[in-house]
């Protein structure tokens, strides 16, 4: 009973992102950290206005 494959798959894609970033340096994932807390603060003030 496979339910959501694109979900698995995507969960599974992600964990081996993680891993990789974490395996090279956190350096990487404070970049990709920092984007996505940019990208959502230029969301907000969209929505707000």
């Amino acid at each position: 009973m496979e339910q959501e494959p694109e979900r698995e798959l995507l969960s599974y894609t992600v964990k081996r992102i993680g891993y990789k970033l974490r395996a090279s340096s956190h350096l990487a994932f404070l970049v990709v950290s920092a984007v996505l807390i940019i990208a959502t603060m230029i969301v907000l003030v969209i929505k707000t206005l």
